[in-house]
């Protein structure tokens, strides 16, 4: 860690930013910076000031109706790259600028929220991820299918 030294005006900014009691000088640099947490992993994604007008990144729960929908449509079961594919399809008018970007890892940081949500499923129980080889199969679970009735 480094020290840095701001004025008053630029600490009362970050304050604004800033959620009471979670947020550190730090946390919120690499909030407004798209930097993923670095407890976590996952990209920060409230935005809690007037002074900055929508989401940083799309949140990643808001992949998860995709998910159920283009499974759905699959039979409740479909590769990993299709599901991306048709997901990014879908979601496409409502992603932000900051989404298409590329993570450390190059990956879209949509795509890499769509697999992070997708694993959140599947500790939830409502998604199993098989792997052969470089192929990557999820399939709803019956939990999960449950959840596509009235989509």
């Amino acid at each position: 860690m480094r020290t840095i030294e701001i004025d008053d005006q630029v600490y009362r900014w970050l304050e604004s930013l800033a959620a009471p009691f979670v947020d550190t000088p730090n946390s919120v640099l690499r909030t407004v910076a798209g930097f993923e947490s670095e407890t976590t992993g996952e990209v920060v994604l409230r935005r809690p000031s007037k002074m900055c007008k929508g989401p940083l990144v799309t949140p990643q729960t808001a992949f998860r109706e995709p998910i159920l929908r283009v499974l759905a449509k699959l039979g409740h079961t479909g590769e990993r790259s299709q599901v991306l594919h048709k997901v990014g399809k879908m979601v496409r008018g409502q992603l932000v600028p900051s989404d298409c970007s590329k993570d450390s890892a190059g990956v879209a940081r949509w795509q890499a929220a769509v697999v992070r949500e997708a694993y959140t499923m599947r500790a939830e129980g409502l998604l199993d991820c098989k792997r052969a080889g470089k192929t990557e199969t999820w399939r709803l679970t019956m939990d999960g299918v449950g959840m596509t009735y009235g989509m």
